[in-house]
């Protein structure tokens, strides 16, 4: 990680020795630009948003926003990019036309945004346990609606597999989903099992985790649910991510 440092350093370093170069009239042409593609940036993000609730059927049927038991994911495009539109918009218009009310309207929306983030981050360093009590509880919850959603399911596979991890405390968590459920009223064929973005990969078959070829699809427990494969991922999601908070 050292050399990264010394990386990302010398390279803020050089765009910062780049921008003093520039006259004030390139500055503001440079910080125009900026703002107008945030806007666009807002547009994509706004677009990608209701095309993925279009293909679920959202739009034709708001009411089944609600339904969904866990995190939709769709709502962080619409969300960021609902924020970058109307900040670009304010930003690029109130350049354009020099209007007085947008330009402060930016300022002020900006001033807002760090001023939450910076509260939001005093907040979450003096309630940590109950932030983190609040985490385990959300995480818990998306675990639960799993297969519910392809997008929420598709964003809990890219975490296990990114960060190494399964479940927030750990891979007993998937006991909470009624297709892993390892009781003996559960007739799933992935009972007692995790999905398969929680197992490790066999270097022999790229692309295939070890669960695959030892267990089953999606499994990579051993056929009870008393002791665990030596391929399994054992660590946390919850440690994962605060060590990689950490480095």
């Amino acid at each position: 990680m050292y050399y990264w440092h010394k990386l990302l350093f010398a390279v803020w370093s050089y765009f910062v020795r780049r921008w003093c170069l520039f006259s004030n009239v390139e500055k503001n042409a440079i910080i125009f630009l900026c703002i107008c593609l945030s806007q666009f940036l807002g547009i994509a993000f706004l677009g990608i948003g209701l095309w993925a609730w279009n293909e679920k059927g959202v739009l034709s049927n708001i009411s089944s926003i609600t339904d969904l038991g866990g995190f939709d994911p769709v709502w962080l495009f619409l969300v960021v990019g609902g924020v970058m539109f109307i900040l670009g918009f304010a930003g690029c218009i109130g350049a354009l036309r020099e209007n007085t009310f947008l330009l402060k309207f930016f300022s002020v929306f900006l001033g807002i945004i760090f001023f939450l983030e910076l509260t939001a981050g005093i907040l979450a360093f003096v309630f940590k346990d109950w932030i983190k009590d609040q985490l385990y509880f959300f995480i818990n919850n998306n675990i639960r609606a799993y297969r519910d959603d392809i997008d929420l399911q598709n964003l809990i596979d890219f975490t296990q597999e990114y960060w190494q991890c399964c479940g927030a405390f750990g891979a007993d968590d998937w006991n909470l989903n009624i297709y892993f459920n390892c009781t003996d009223s559960n007739a799933s064929r992935e009972r007692c099992g995790v999905p398969f973005s929680c197992c490790t990969k066999d270097p022999a078959v790229i692309g295939v985790p070890h669960a695959a070829v030892a267990v089953g699809q999606y499994s990579c427990w051993s056929s009870h649910h008393s002791h665990f494969s030596d391929r399994e991922v054992f660590r946390s999601c919850m440690s994962a991510g605060s060590s990689t908070k950490g480095v």
